[in-house]
C-alpha cells in the first residue's frame, strides 16, 4: 500500500469517527435529509428517503483507498438508522459545516471560507 493510500484511508475514516462522535453527543445536529440535499434519494428497495428523516449515524464500506459512506437515517424518535443512502461530497461538506468540523471532502477539495 503506497504511503498516498494509507493517508487518504486515515484522513477519511478520521473524519467519519469525529463526525459519528458529534452526531452521539448532539443528537439530531446533523439535520435532515433535507437539510443535506437528499430528500427523495432512491434507497434499496426502491423507496425515497423522506425529508424529515434526520441523520442518526455513518458508516464506511468498500475499498479503503476509496470508501463510500453511507448516511443512516431515522425518521422515529428513535436511532434506529433504518434508512441509508449513500452519500456524496456535497452532502459530506455540508454535514461537516453543519456539525462545526473542519473536514476536506472530495479531490480538490478546499475548506469553506467561512469557517477558517
Amino acid at each position: 500500500m503506497s504511503k498516498r493510500t494509507t493517508t487518504t484511508h486515515t484522513v477519511d475514516m478520521a473524519q467519519v469517527a469525529d463526525l459519528n462522535l458529534r452526531l452521539k453527543d448532539h443528537p439530531g445536529s446533523g439535520g435532515t435529509a433535507s437539510d443535506l440535499g437528499l430528500e427523495g434519494v432512491t434507497m434499496s428497495g426502491g423507496t425515497t428517503l423522506p425529508g424529515s428523516a434526520v441523520l442518526v449515524r455513518l458508516a464506511w464500506d468498500g475499498a479503503p483507498e476509496f470508501p463510500d459512506i453511507h448516511g443512516h437515517f431515522s425518521t422515529g424518535g428513535g436511532t434506529d438508522g433504518a434508512l441509508v443512502v449513500r452519500l456524496h461530497t456535497q452532502a459530506l461538506r455540508k454535514l461537516s459545516s453543519r456539525l462545526h468540523a473542519h473536514h476536506i471532502w472530495g479531490q480538490g477539495s478546499i475548506p469553506d471560507a467561512r469557517r477558517r
